[in-house]
């Protein structure tokens, strides 16, 4: 059977290889034949003219139609495609790469270069604030019981220090009330010395008598 080419030519049609090939879709008056290939097989060209081995994940087709595994620092993750290489622009690797996967990256350490969100800023006041209310309210409390102790000290030491009364000397004047005040005052010392006389009369006569 023959189809009709772009030219008018009339061209013959293609014939699918037995074994590796199966027809997709039969010759018509204006297409060639469909070919296809075989389960574990896939096109080698975009005419499929011929069929190749299928690659698995990890493997690559060569160029003699066969598959070789991704060599080292290559990975391969679709079917019957080209390796590709392990990205590099990772920083942090958290899980190397194999044939089948690419390296994993971690996360990446924050730049210091960055501005602090409007939480970032606040947090360091709200411990700053309290930082200083804690040694101020320290500060007074010790005020408070240094000055409570030396009131304490004072007044035992007011309670034990004895008191002492100062003699009012009267100096005599023409005021009767002072004259009085001051005859008073003599009368009481000469019977002072008069008792005291008559006390030691007493014990001078009491050791005659016993002698």
């Amino acid at each position: 059977m023959k189809w009709t080419e772009g030219l008018g030519d009339n061209v013959c049609c293609e014939a699918c290889k037995p074994g590796a090939q199966v027809m997709v879709k039969e010759c018509t008056a204006t297409t060639d034949t469909q070919c296809g290939c075989k389960e574990g097989l896939t096109c080698g060209d975009a005419k499929c003219s011929f069929c190749v081995k299928k690659c698995d994940k990890g493997q690559e087709p060569t160029e003699k139609r066969s598959c070789r595994p991704c060599p080292e620092g290559t990975f391969n993750d679709q079917i019957h495609q080209r390796c590709k290489p392990w990205s590099t622009k990772c920083q942090n690797i958290v899980t190397k790469g194999d044939a089948l996967t690419d390296i994993t990256c971690g996360n990446v350490s924050v730049d210091s270069s960055k501005k602090p969100g409007p939480a970032e800023q606040e947090w360091p006041l709200s411990v700053v604030a309290t930082v200083v209310l804690s040694v101020f309210s320290i500060i007074i409390i010790l005020f408070i019981t240094i000055l409570a102790k030396k009131n304490s000290n004072k007044k035992k030491e007011d309670i034990k220090k004895p008191i002492t009364s100062t003699p009012i000397i009267t100096t005599p004047t023409d005021d009767p009330r002072t004259l009085i005040a001051v005859e008073c005052s003599f009368h009481e010392a000469q019977q002072e010395q008069g008792s005291r006389s008559e006390l030691l009369g007493s014990r001078d006569s009491s050791g005659q008598f016993i002698a």
